[in-house]
């Protein structure tokens, strides 16, 4: 009986339906993340799995200047009120978020043997596709700041 209206109140509620959705897919992604390192290391042998993990590390590192270029876009977007400059202000941060993951990408074609040598590796093929993953990623982090910085212009309206 007192789930029966537990439930009735989360489907009534758009607030509490949407933080179950967040609820429930975190829990998911958490056993997926649970799940990789195991399933992984049963995958592949030793040097490759360490391999796989310093791609993974150095992707994550790569990406710190899209996460600060992705808060400067949610700024732009929250306090600029011109639509078209907003727009034009964002469009070239991606510019130099896109034109910086280039040269990563033409350093890391240049110096790759050097990483190869560096991190012990058999090839320096991988450090060139976690470049390109960079920068497959940069349209990722500026429309997703794009998206997120609308709500942050109304939280900071309402909390002065």
């Amino acid at each position: 009986m007192v789930a029966r209206g537990l439930i009735k109140q989360i489907r009534a509620s758009a607030f509490l339906r949407h933080n179950a959705i967040l609820f429930f897919g975190s829990i998911a992604v958490g056993i997926l993340n649970y799940a990789y390192y195991p399933i992984l290391g049963r995958l592949l042998d030793v040097e490759a799995y360490g391999e796989v993990q310093a791609l993974v590390s150095l992707f994550l590192q790569l990406n710190i200047f899209l996460t600060v270029l992705g808060q400067v876009t949610v700024n732009v977007v929250a306090n600029y009120s011109d639509p078209r400059e907003k727009e034009r202000v964002v469009f070239e941060l991606e510019k130099l978020g896109l034109f910086l993951a280039m040269g990563g990408l033409v350093v890391v074609a240049l110096f790759g043997w050097k990483l190869k040598t560096f991190f012990n590796f058999e090839s320096a093929w991988p450090f060139v596709i976690v470049m390109c993953a960079t920068i497959a990623s940069v349209p990722l982090a500026f429309r997703s700041a794009f998206l997120r910085g609308p709500e942050s212009g109304v939280f900071l309206s309402h909390r002065q």
